[in-house]
Parts: structure tokens; C-alpha cells; sequence
């Protein structure tokens, strides 16, 4: 079916428009991400302290089968987390809406194929007798419906109408929910792991659901689906060149420094999740709106500027909160996790990642002008940077706190290399076009 649009459409013509300015929702969003992460931590800390490592082991390894299925959605949600404030820009609401009924339709169909898949397997099990793994599968094949639907299609209607004070609630009470409901593993073992992840799955997707900006029915159509996987798998694939990235750092230390330097050096890795999730609340912030401004016709110069504030407030946080986590780290790892000490050194040396990646808004307008290739090639240019530094400092033996060192010298180089690219394509751009007088 691809006729006119669907007639359930509470939204408005105009984009979603916030009463909070761009620097109070960059605030209120990364101050809900630390809330959420927090929760997060503590929760995690207490589940893996009620659970035997073999049952908490069995369970995440079943879950291990959701974390590839976002490559079934070919790149959709972030086509649509692209078009519509593009569109909205240009005034064409019905296309944006258009553009969101067939990227609905496309997450609601991968997710019912695969949450089929799943309870398969689940039913296989339960004839079996096998009731914990019936019970494990049962819980994976909801969840396709809690990352493939709600997150990567009901969560990105939030971003892309800026409703991050919303979105920034639900995952607060998401986190707290599942804090409370560690109970439910202390009393039910494996059941219980399996009832926490079903209780915070379906009042994440309840909420999304219920406050959901975007109020569109499924509708399929087959030239939508082809515009927006030609804009979104570019998108697509030059994240997931970023996350093998850093898979490639673990990568490299098992094989060259074994698995225990693996293991001390998830301190390190701690601290750079922790900077994505705070450096990446202002790119997600800012984004929407340099599209939205792209699609009104601003230059890409002007699009450059939006997120310029953003970056030079995270830089001046950054500086004395890098130099200040650097003074406090090693007391607080010997406090905190004295069987990782020797990974203090890379721990602090990754804390400087934080000042590159506090540019990573501007890097977003590779995707805002559709240059993935170019965002594409300057990721390439910082593997290349940090592979090779690795190797000169290593020439006598590695230690861990290289590895830190040469992931920073990549990722510097990576976003130097791509802000010149745009500065020299925004000053190559031709003159806007002069209307004659009239006579």
C-alpha cells in the first residue's frame, strides 16, 4: 500500500517545538543520563552480588542475540532521526509523516519476526522441560520489541522532536524501577533476572508509548523505504565503525597482553563509556536542530554555528573536570576496586578523551549534509593514527596505559582532521544566489 498518508495523525503540521532553550535541554539531558547511568551502576553492582556468575553469565549470554538484531532495520530508524526535522525544515510535514509511518512499520515487522524466532526456541525449550531457558527465551523475544521498537523507532521520534525532557524522565524511571526490582533476583534467582528485565522492558515501551510526540499509523511504502535506507545506512554503518573501533582496543589487548590486562583495563573502559554518555547528550541535542536549519536552507556554515555554545561550554567544564578526575583517580580506584590498580595509568590517560569528544556535535554535520563518506574517512584516518602510535610507543613492550594513549591520539586526529574538512567545505560553499532589483 502506498497511497496517501494514514489518517490517524494527532500531530501538528510544525515541528515539535521545545519551551526549553537548546543549553537547558543539554543540561537537563545529560544530567538525567548521570541520574540514569548512576541507577544503572548501583543496580548492576547488586544484581551481580545476588546472582552466582554462571546464572548471570547464562542470562547475558542469552541476550547477546539481541545486540546483532539492529542490523535487520538496515539503517531506517537513523534515516528517520535524519529526514523528519530535514523535512520539517522545509515545511513538508506530510512527508516527514510519511517517512515515520513506513519506518514504524519496518521496526513492527523485524520485531515480530524476530520475537517469533525467539519464542520458537522458547517453545522448543518448555517441550524439552528445560523451564529457565524456555523462560530466558521467552524474555529475549519481548525484548525485540523493547529495543527494536521501542528503542530504535518510538525513542527516536523523541530526539527527533527534541522532546528530551521526556524522554530524559522515562529513562530515569526506567533505571528506578529497575533498582527497586533487584529484589525480584535476590528472591528468584534466574526467574528473578528474568521477571526485572520484563518489568523494565514493558514500562519502557508503555511510557514511550504513551507519551510518544509522534502519532502516526503503520503504512507501508516501498519508495520511502528505499529514500530512507539510502540516507540512513551511510548513518548506520559510520557508527558501527566507531563502536568496532573500540571494540578493536579490547581486541588488541587480549591478544597482545592476555586477559587479565583485559580485565584491569575495564576501568578504563568504564570512564569512556561514561564520557560518550555525556559528551553524546549535547550531540543529540543539537543535531535536530542543524537538520531542521538545513532543511530551512541555512548554509552549511550557519549549520556549524548552532552547536558552537554547546562545545565551548562542554570544553571550559571539561578542562579542570579531566584535570580534577586525573588528581583523584588513583585514591579513588585504590578505594573503590583495589584489585585494579594497575589500571589507574589508563584510566587517567582516557579521562583526556573527554576534550575530543566534547567536539563531537560539529562532527554530526558530516551526517546533516550527507558526507558520511568523509565522516567515514576521517574515522578511518584515527584507527589508522591510533594503530600506528600504539605500535611506535610498544617498540619495547606495551603497557596498558598506551593503549589509552593511542586511542586519544586517534581520536584527536580523527576530529581535527574532520573539523578542517568541514570549515574548508563550508568556505568553498558558492555566494547564496542575489535576486535582481526590480526595475
Amino acid at each position: 500500500m502506498t497511497g496517501g498518508f494514514p489518517s490517524e495523525c494527532h500531530f501538528m503540521d510544525v515541528p515539535y517545538r521545545s519551551r526549553y532553550s537548546l543549553g537547558s535541554l543539554i543540561v537537563i539531558f545529560t544530567g538525567s543520563n548521570l541520574i540514569s547511568m548512576g541507577l544503572r551502576i548501583v543496580g548492576g553492582f547488586l544484581v551481580a552480588r545476588f546472582t552466582d556468575p554462571a546464572i548471570l553469565g547464562l542470562f547475558n549470554g542469552l541476550g547477546l542475540v539481541l545486540s546483532y538484531t539492529p542490523f535487520l532495520l538496515l539503517g531506517l530508524p537513523n534515516g528517520m532521526n535524519r529526514e523528519l526535522p530535514y523535512y520539517y525544515g522545509k515545511g513538508d510535514a506530510t512527508k516527514a509523516k510519511e517517512l515515520a509511518a513506513t519506518a514504524q512499520t519496518w521496526a513492527l515487522l523485524v520485531s515480530s519476526v524476530v520475537a517469533a524466532s525467539l519464542l520458537g526456541l522458547a517453545g522448543y525449550y518448555a517441550i524439552k522441560g528445560d523451564w529457565l531457558l524456555s523462560a530466558g527465551w521467552t524474555v529475549q523475544a519481548c525484548g525485540a520489541f523493547f529495543i527494536l521498537y521501542g528503542q530504535f523507532y518510538l525513542e527516536m521520534t523523541f530526539r527527533t522532536q527534541s522532546d528530551f525532557v521526556k524522554i530524559s524522565i522515562i529513562q530515569v524511571i526506567q533505571q528506578t524501577i529497575g533498582l527497586c526490582s533487584v529484589a525480584l533476583v535476590w528472591v528468584a534467582d534466574f526467574l528473578g533476572l528474568c521477571a526485572r528485565a520484563m518489568l523494565m522492558g514493558f514500562s519502557y515501551l508503555g511510557l514511550l508509548w504513551y507519551w510518544r510526540p509522534l502519532r502516526v499509523r503503520p503504512q507501508w511504502n516501498w519508495f520511502n523505504f528505499q529514500h530512507l535506507i539510502k540516507v540512513g545506512m551511510p548513518i548506520f554503518v559510520v557508527g558501527q565503525m566507531n563502536l568496532w573501533w573500540g571494540a578493536s582496543i579490547s581486541t588488541a589487548i587480549l591478544f597482545l597482553m592476555g586477559t587479565r590486562s583485559l580485565g584491569i583495563y575495564q576501568v578504563a573502559s568504564i570512564v569512556n563509556a561514561t564520557i560518550v554518555t555525556l559528551t553524546n547528550s549535547a550531540a543529540q541535542v543539537t543535531y535536530p536542530r542543524m537538520v531542521e536549519a538545513y532543511g530551512k536552507g541555512a548554509r552549511l556554515s550557519q549549520v556549524l554555528g548552532i552547536p558552537q555554545k554547546a562545545i565551548l561550554v562542554s570544553i571550559l567544564i571539561g578542562i579542570p573536570a579531566v584535570a580534577l578526575g586525573w588528581i583523584l583517580m588513583p585514591a579513588a580506584i585504590e578505594f573503590l576496586l583495589p584489585k585494579y590498580t594497575g589500571g589507574i595509568h589508563a584510566a587517567q590517560w582516557t579521562l583526556l578523551a573527554a576534550l575530543a569528544f566534547c567536539l563531537l556535535p560539529v562532527m554530526n554535520a558530516f551526517n546533516v549534509i550527507g558526507r558520511q563518506g568523509l565522516y567515514a574517512f576521517t574515522t578511518t584516518v584515527g584507527i589508522v593514527v591510533n594503530l600506528a602510535s600504539l605500535f611506535w610507543l610498544g617498540q619495547n613492550g606495551f603497557e596498558l596505559e598506551m593503549f589509552a594513549q593511542s586511542f586519544v591520539l586517534g581520536k584527536f586526529a580523527s576530529f581535527a582532521l574532520g573539523i578542517l574538512i568541514l570549515f574548508y567545505l563550508a568556505k568553498s560553499e558558492p555566494p547564496p544566489l542575489q535576486m535582481e532589483a526590480a526595475p
